[in-house]
């Protein structure tokens, strides 16, 4: 690895390390109904997948989640059980199984995304505005890296 490379790396882990310690992110609280469920990482990413993409058929979500389609049924049965999601068949084709968010998961999920949202406008506010604009940026480039990584 290159020594700046590996310099920056260090310096990312150190602050990732940091925040942890002093729990910076503890103020960021998952909505009780999520909490009294006790839903896995696994069940949380598909009601997030969900939110953004709903009545997505099983095998979209298994290619977007990198989930096998065994691990996807097992984690959406129990979704379907604590009443976060609703599966049906899809009229035009029988074989196909579509999942959608229930009333209770889109609440929970909109309850979730409006407390990321305030947590990263409180981030913002600290920052200079040519800083905000950079923030975004990096994410934005991190985001195309990842995709570029995929695919090689």
């Amino acid at each position: 690895m290159n020594d700046d490379i590996e310099e920056l790396v260090n310096r990312v882990e150190a602050v990732d390390m940091e925040m942890n310690e002093r729990k910076l992110l503890s103020h960021y609280k998952i909505p009780e109904e999520v909490v009294e469920t006790d839903l896995s990482m696994k069940q949380l990413m598909i009601l997030l997948s969900l939110s953004i993409s709903d009545n997505s058929t099983m095998g979209e979500l298994s290619e977007k989640l990198a989930m096998n389609l065994s691990t996807l049924t097992r984690a959406v049965d129990r979704l379907v059980e604590e009443t976060f999601a609703i599966r049906q068949n899809d009229p035009g084709d029988r074989r196909i199984v579509r999942v959608s968010l229930s009333s209770k998961a889109k609440t929970v999920m909109d309850k979730i995304k409006k407390q990321r949202r305030e947590l990263v406008a409180s981030f913002m506010k600290g920052l200079s505005p040519e800083d905000r604009i950079k923030f975004v940026s990096m994410f934005e480039n991190l985001i195309r890296l990842l995709s570029g990584s995929k695919n090689k």
